[in-house]
């Protein structure tokens, strides 16, 4: 819609002298009404033009009979005096030509031409129909981007509905119904309704046979010690495990598999991966590379609040600027950072070295 109003034959004079700071202009009495009233968010032109060819555009936002209150220097003129009886009449501008509506049409029109409040004619009855789903027009006027639904990668191009029915959120495909989704009830109780409903909506899968009532922690989590027998679940993450370690590629440094755990293990030895198949661009660490971990890394006694015990070692946090390649952040929210403590053993193994090479030089048996 074009923001500036026009008038046929709106030609006048200055009544008095105006400054290049004057906010407004008055013209003789009654000429105003030859002018437009402007109105939220539309105004108009005006070209005042001296006898010595000066000219300045000015835009009138406002008019009280005579009076217009106008914006000086428009369309790069510049605001300057005028005096009386000088020029002021409407004139075609860049501006005004610029915020006409101009719409070319494809096509015939295919609705009736229907004049909206301005005299225009509605652009959305002279274009093509939107009909073909997927059209890129529908964007602006539904404010979104509309998804498709089906026959994506293994889909079917059946319709899914998805509504509330005051309760639940329930899904439909075609013409039958899937029942509820979602509902305010899962979440606001901890009773087990029906095998497919639990508390926070959380799935668990099962191995073996429930031995006792679905209890909840304080989470609300099924807690397992009272709802699977331990034989069951002794069982279960035997199998489980075992067979995930069967089915995991061997020899394949890419695949390797992580297990977190928060306590302690007990066994007889941890054993590294180091076969040479598995490393390359292999050399020997030089003696200030060792030297500069040593000295810079800050061995730490401290208390450790997961095991409530006395320990010692490194800060993982601290140890990341000097052995970035040693430190691993854990899984979950917390990203809790642990280190590689067995690998600290090369550094110090070349900084071994050196000392009894230098001891001997010197004549020291060792």
């Amino acid at each position: 819609m074009a923001k500036y109003l026009y008038a046929n034959n709106a030609r006048s004079s200055l009544l008095g002298n105006v400054a290049p700071t004057d906010p407004a202009i008055t013209l003789p009495n009654g000429d105003g009404a030859l002018f437009p009233m402007p109105a939220a968010g539309k105004t108009f032109l005006l070209t005042i033009e001296d006898i010595t060819g000066n000219i300045e555009i000015v835009e009138c936002t406002a008019r009280t009979a005579d009076t217009l209150t106008v914006t000086r220097g428009r369309e790069g003129t510049l605001a300057r005096a005028f005096s009386a009886s000088t020029l002021v009449e409407m004139r075609i501008t860049a501006g005004m030509l610029g915020n006409i509506d101009w719409t070319a049409f494809a096509g015939t029109a295919n609705g009736v031409a229907t004049l909206d409040g301005d005299a225009k004619l509605p652009i959305a009855q002279f274009d093509t129909p939107l009909q073909t789903f997927g059209d890129a027009r529908w964007n602006a006027k539904l404010n979104f981007t509309p998804v498709q639904q089906g026959g994506g990668a293994g889909q079917l191009t059946n319709k899914v509905y998805v509504g509330w029915n005051g309760a639940d959120v329930t899904m439909q495909v075609d013409a039958t119904g899937m029942g509820a989704i979602a509902s305010k009830a899962w979440v606001a109780t901890t009773t087990v309704a029906n095998a497919n409903k639990l508390t926070n909506a959380r799935n668990i899968a099962l191995t073996g046979t429930v031995t006792g009532s679905a209890n909840f922690d304080g989470s609300g989590n099924i807690a397992l010690a009272t709802s699977i027998g331990a034989a069951a679940l002794s069982t279960a993450m035997t199998n489980g495990l075992d067979a995930a370690l069967a089915a995991r590629p061997q020899n394949n440094a890419t695949n390797a598999a992580s297990i977190t755990f928060t306590g302690t293990i007990t066994g007889g030895s941890v054993i590294d991966s180091s076969d040479m198949r598995i490393k390359e661009n292999i050399d020997s660490m030089a003696l200030d590379d060792a030297v500069g971990i040593v000295m810079q890394s800050r061995p730490v006694r401290y208390h450790n609040l997961q095991t409530d015990r006395a320990d010692f070692g490194f800060v993982a946090d601290e140890q990341a600027d000097v052995t970035p390649e040693l430190i691993f952040e854990g899984p979950g929210d917390k990203k809790l950072k642990g280190m590689a403590y067995q690998r600290m053993t090369s550094p110090i193994t070349r900084v071994l070295q050196a000392l009894i090479e230098d001891a001997r030089s010197r004549g020291v048996q060792i």
